[in-house]
Order: structure tokens, then sequence, then C-alpha cells
């Protein structure tokens, strides 16, 4: 059986997710808008959103992310992005819990971010 991972690219005005294979084959790709204006629970509605239509239902181990800012993981906020200046947002922990598996924070592309989760 296939191992799957999902790697996330948050950006001022779009989400990008793919859904990636132990092969580092992309097996898909998407975006959205990310929407920061209108406040961080959109930003992680939207995400979650786009991971739920990215995975199209394959069982994912882990999701990897790649973002601007600072993240806490001790909080599970992101600090000062610059296209949220002054805003925490809250992130994958919060919304997951324990189901969220294994979470990492990168700065690296869409591919990197999800094969670093294996």
């Amino acid at each position: 059986m296939s191992r799957y991972a999902i790697g996330i690219d948050l950006g001022g005005t779009k989400v990008e997710a793919c859904l990636i294979d132990e092969n580092r084959m992309i097996l898909a790709r998407k975006r959205r808008p990310s929407e920061p204006r209108l406040g961080g629970e959109k930003v992680v509605a939207n995400i979650f959103e786009l991971v739920a239509d990215t995975a199209a239902g394959a069982p994912y181990e882990a999701i990897g992310m790649g973002t601007p800012g600072t993240y806490h993981a001790g909080d599970d906020i992101l600090y000062g992005a610059p296209h949220t200046p002054g805003r925490r947002i809250p992130l994958i922990k919060a919304v997951l819990g324990d189901s969220a598996g294994v979470f990492g924070a990168a700065f690296l592309g869409l591919r990197a971010m999800g094969l670093m989760e294996f």
C-alpha cells in the first residue's frame, strides 16, 4: 500500500497544496485564495478545505507546511507573517488536535514539505 503526505504553501494571496507519495511523485496539486483579510479562522478553514480536496480521500500520514513569519509550536500560532503584519494566525494543531500526526513548518518547496514528513 502506498504512503502519502500533503505539502502546503501558505502565502498572502493563496494557499497551495500537493499530495505526494513515497516515490516523490506529485499526484495532485491545487490552490485557492488564502484570504487573510477575513481573519485567521478563514485562513485555517481554507487550508483544511484545500487539503481535503487535494487528498481526495487518500490516507495521508502527515502534513508539511511552509509559510513566511515565525511559527511557535508551543501555542500553535503564526506570528508576524509579512502579508498579515501584527496578526496572530492559529494553525494546524489547533484544529486537528491529536489527529494531526506529525506536523512540520519549513521554508521549502511543496514537494520538500511533503517529503520532510516521511
